[in-house]
């Protein structure tokens, strides 16, 4: 009877210590698992704050490239502007010269005509 106490006894402490085993190594994975997580929560604060920072420069580099591309529509706005004024005058300078012309030819043909009935 003592014997069978005995290995009673020893069983449940081996048990027990199997189950404080069992124990630690959970604990010990719990932690790992908890390490684990922070690193990827880390991984991911780091790689969203890069996204964001490259988000922020090319949304700069657009800001600067459409300030520069407006800048250079509205010069050349202006400059079209500018040659369409030119060319209004030029046609109406011609229209003049070509009325100035029109007269010159009238009066001319009128003194040829009048030499010639002389």
């Amino acid at each position: 009877m003592n014997t069978l106490l005995w290995l009673l006894e020893f069983f449940i402490l081996q048990a027990e210590l199997e189950v404080r085993r069992l124990k630690d190594e959970l604990d010990r994975l719990h932690e790992k698992v908890r390490e684990m997580l922070q690193e990827q929560g880390r991984k991911v604060q780091d790689e969203r704050m890069q996204l964001e920072r490259r988000y922020t420069q090319q949304m700069e580099q657009l800001s600067t490239d459409l300030t520069s591309q407006w800048d250079s529509t509205s010069k050349l706005q202006l400059e079209l502007e500018k040659q369409r004024r030119v060319e209004i005058d030029l046609r109406r300078d011609l229209q003049q010269k070509t009325v100035t012309i029109e007269e010159l030819k009238k009066e001319l043909q009128n003194k040829i005509g009048e030499l010639l009935h002389i």
